[in-house]
């Protein structure tokens, strides 16, 4: 549906890491295709900040770079920019992204309409960023209380966790997030397989994830440590870098599974590396709505979940998954062994899981909804002015 007057929003972001936030951007670009708007984005970012450049380059995207997060010259830039583009509304997002606008609002006395995504608490990987996570969550909170005029959330669980803190829930909508329909590239996963010294009668699970702490890892190599004595021909794949790596390493080492784990570090080329995996384990403390799960999902993959968060908005405990408490490395390995036993109901998961990724978790159906969100939103603004 095309609408006769084209709206322009700016989509503001403080730097451009890798991950979830920069996914939805990159998408957030395409409403175009259903509703007359035109987004573009904006990134204030310092030259040697780890920057998702491939995701960058794709979108309609200026930059404002910056000496140090010191630097307060961007505000001035970033108000002139906004003055001179004379956009319709503003949509921020991440945790830094509703800070830097509302800062840069406070030397305007133009009032522009205010959209925000919401897509969870910053949870900090050391003390420091555990002190500033909780300044931002509150800072968040109070700005999407106050200041924002609507938010949309990526999971209801997210909606609920801002009601719950005092955000009036007339303004919160759920979107749930989605990514691009793709096949199973079955070749590609074994070549990955064979590229791993996995033989054909050998089983691999594995965790495709930022190395976080609360990303659950060490619970997970636990229950591997329980069940991998009953099953000899099962390894254990860890796809990704972060900030734990050479603990994971270590642990792995104590419990004497180094033969049969591997860490092949950051990967680009995810939906192979799942094409590769036979069960794929999600044993987060925390999400909010995972894209690490619905890529799991539309690889057709049999999948192990814990419960926190919005997993359970996209796979149900029998159905798509087999769903575990978090922190619970006796669940998880109970879980595995279940699996592993059972060829007929990974298939069975694996399938299910396929055909709801399909029927609810596409990119497409994400963009249209947002669209229309987008829409509504600034004909809401107009008709009220």
């Amino acid at each position: 549906m095309k609408d006769n007057k084209q709206y322009k929003i700016l989509s503001i972001h403080w730097g451009f890491s890798l991950g979830g936030v920069a996914k939805y951007a990159e998408l957030l670009e395409q409403v175009g295709q259903y509703r007359n708007i035109k987004i573009n984005s904006i990134c204030i970012h310092g030259e040697n900040w780890g920057l998702d450049t491939k995701t960058m380059s794709s979108l309609d995207l200026e930059s404002i770079i910056i000496n140090s997060r010191l630097d307060l010259s961007w505000i001035k830039k970033l108000k002139a920019y906004i003055e001179q583009e004379k956009p319709d509304a503003i949509i921020t997002h991440g945790f830094n992204g509703h800070l830097v606008y509302w800062w840069a609002s406070l030397f305007s006395t133009k009032k522009i309409l205010w959209l925000a995504s919401y897509h969870g608490e910053y949870h900090g990987n050391s003390a420091i960023r555990r002190v500033a996570g909780k300044i931002f969550n509150h800072l968040t909170i109070w700005l999407f209380k106050k200041r924002v005029n609507r938010v949309v959330s990526v999971a209801s669980y997210s909606k609920k966790h801002l009601i719950q803190h005092g955000v009036n829930p007339n303004k919160v909508d759920v979107i749930h997030n989605g990514i691009p329909m793709m096949g199973v590239n079955h070749q590609a996963g074994k070549a990955l397989r064979e590229e791993w010294n996995i033989k054909d009668d050998e089983i691999i699970f594995g965790v495709v994830s930022r190395l976080d702490p609360v990303k659950g890892i060490e619970y997970l190599i636990e229950a591997f440590e329980k069940i991998s004595p009953k099953f000899p021909n099962v390894k254990f794949i860890v796809i990704g870098s972060g900030s734990i790596t050479d603990s994971l390493k270590s642990m792995v080492e104590r419990k004497g599974l180094t033969d049969v784990t591997q860490f092949v570090g950051y990967r680009s080329d995810v939906i192979n590396c799942l094409a590769a995996l036979d069960i794929f384990v999600l044993p987060s403390l925390a999400e909010y709505h995972s894209i690490a799960l619905l890529e799991a999902m539309r690889s057709e993959k049999t999948i192990i979940s814990t419960d926190v968060g919005g997993n359970t908005e996209s796979v149900r405990d029998g159905e798509e998954a087999i769903v575990v408490p978090s922190a619970d490395a006796t669940a998880l390995s109970e879980a595995l062994a279940r699996l592993l036993a059972d060829p007929a109901l990974r298939d069975t998961l694996a399938k299910n899981a396929r055909r709801r990724f399909v029927n609810e978790f596409t990119s497409d159906f994400m963009i249209k909804q947002t669209a229309n969100w987008l829409f509504e939103s600034l004909e809401n603004n107009k008709a009220s002015s």
